[in-house]
């Protein structure tokens, strides 16, 4: 089971290797994957609706600032704090590939830096999908550029040869998860406590301060 996974990992980085490898997209993916690093853009993603839905008094901004932060610290806890720890598969550039008969030398790009994390899921997909599918679920006309942004971001990790394309997979699988669990979370906590004892007292003061 562990060898066709493998093999199957092993293909997918071939199949890039021949037929996408080039300078162009190495700077194209190196953009996007990069942008990923520590889930700031996700962070900020989640803030800025936070932050517009308090400015301009719409509930659903807010709504979706909340989503997008609680399933973020879902991915944090759970996928990067136990789900890696419990796993602890060795990144692809660390992997013995010559064990098997169809491997040989693992050929890693330099495109970025390794990373010195266990390998699976994928923390970058993870928070992308996490924090993409949040939006989607709120809006579907600011959630479907998202979501492909997340489907990029994912798919540039294997580009770069620093996670497994298994790693991708789960890591977007999770990650939905984590956003499906943040949006109802987030819906009690906001109904429950945030909007009137937080974010309305927030509002009447800047409303004071305005005047």
């Amino acid at each position: 089971m562990l060898e066709a996974i493998y093999h199957f990992d092993w293909n997918v980085f071939q199949w890039i290797e021949e037929n996408l490898w080039n300078p162009v997209l190495d700077v194209i993916f190196k953009v996007i994957t990069v942008s990923g690093d520590d889930g700031i853009i996700f962070i900020l993603m989640g803030l800025i609706f936070l932050g517009v839905g308090i400015f301009k008094k719409n509930d659903k901004c807010k709504q979706i600032g909340v989503a997008v932060l609680v399933s973020l610290l879902f991915m944090e806890v759970v996928n990067n704090l136990i789900l890696k720890e419990l796993i602890a598969r060795v990144r692809p550039f660390n992997f013995d590939w010559t064990q098997y008969a169809w491997g040989g030398a693992f050929n890693f790009p330099e495109i970025v830096h390794k990373p010195s994390s266990w390998s699976f899921p994928s923390g970058h997909s993870s928070s992308a999908f996490a924090a993409c599918v949040a939006v989607f679920w709120y809006n579907k006309k600011i959630g479907t550029p998202a979501v492909i942004y997340a489907a990029l971001m994912a798919f540039s990790r294997v580009y770069v040869h620093v996670h497994y394309c298994t790693d991708v997979i789960g890591g977007s699988l999770v990650g939905i998860l984590y956003a499906i669990a943040g949006v109802f979370i987030a819906k009690a906590l906001y109904e429950k406590v945030l909007r009137d004892k937080v974010f309305a007292k927030i509002e009447d003061k800047l409303a004071k301060e305005k005047n």
